[in-house]
């Protein structure tokens, strides 16, 4: 776990950095997708950037709406505070449709080979939740468990006690406890399900099937690794508001699959072909 990057005197939080990368590397995963189907690079960069930025806020309202508000004042919930990956999730796809709407390119086929672009950036920022030390999970004598004594919060036998953790009494409240890493787990479980839809992608596949598989998967996946982490907001039958995200996510990506049986398989230049082919404006030129 390391909190902060230090450079001389100048001092970085390494969560930040991380998150910026995991932009940065989503953005460079749809700019080659995007090259390989004869659109300019650019576009997919736009579609990245402004995503990002529409994630980024979807992720902070989303932490203000199920928390902030009810903690602190407006301002200071809004300036401070976590990220909630649904909601960023949300924000980042609302606003990559507009601007990829913008393009002229058709939403399916932008959405089916970003797929595996929007997950393979998950896959590396929930590392940053490993070097800033949250969305751990239960005590654990596990061989790869870690302690966070600086984590938020710290992962001491009290707090896991007030969120439920069967610790034995003759553990003070402040000793720092090994915990099972669940961000590493979710990592590597986006990890290969990037890898998954990427190679899905290169090849036929109905349209919406991508990005529905994509909604199938990931909200299994956190659905599951939910059920290892201490969480304070916990609703019926004990699901938490992320597991209740989670079934939605389920729900659309079965739908969409459903949706998708109703169309042939297809590459993606045969997709843009058939709704007119790649638009001057953002084709690959020279």
């Amino acid at each position: 776990m390391f909190p902060t990057l230090q450079f001389g005197s100048f001092h970085i939080a390494t969560y930040n950095v991380i998150i910026v990368l995991a932009v940065v590397l989503g953005g460079w995963l749809g700019a080659r997708q995007a090259m390989r189907a004869g659109v300019d690079w650019s576009v997919a960069l736009n579609i990245a950037t402004w995503g990002g930025v529409g994630g980024f806020i979807g992720a902070r309202l989303y932490s203000v709406i199920t928390g902030g508000l009810g903690h602190a004042p407006l301002a200071a919930a809004l300036t401070s505070g976590g990220l909630v990956w649904y909601g960023g999730a949300i924000g980042g796809i609302l606003t990559g449709m507009y601007v990829a709407r913008r393009s002229g390119l058709p939403l399916v086929t932008v959405f089916d080979q970003a797929a595996p672009a929007i997950i393979g950036g998950h896959a590396l920022g929930r590392m940053a939740c490993l070097a800033g030390g949250d969305d751990y999970g239960w005590s654990s004598n596990l061989p790869w468990a870690i302690a966070f004594p600086h984590g938020h919060p710290p992962s001491t036998a009290g707090y896991l006690r007030q969120m439920g953790d069967h610790i034995a009494a003759s553990i003070s409240d402040a000793t720092v406890m090994r915990v099972q890493p669940t961000m590493v787990y979710e990592a590597i479980g986006n990890a290969l399900i990037a890898m998954w839809l990427w190679r899905r992608s290169h090849g036929r596949y109905r349209p919406w099937s991508n990005i529905s598989l994509y909604f199938l998967s990931y909200g299994i996946l956190r659905f599951t690794l939910e059920f290892l982490r201490p969480k304070d907001d916990r609703f019926s039958f004990g699901l938490t508001g992320a597991q209740l995200v989670s079934i939605a996510f389920v729900i659309i990506g079965a739908i969409g699959l459903q949706a998708a049986k109703r169309r042939p398989p297809a590459s993606v230049q045969e997709q843009l072909e058939e709704a007119g082919g790649v638009p001057a404006a953002v084709r690959i030129t020279g």
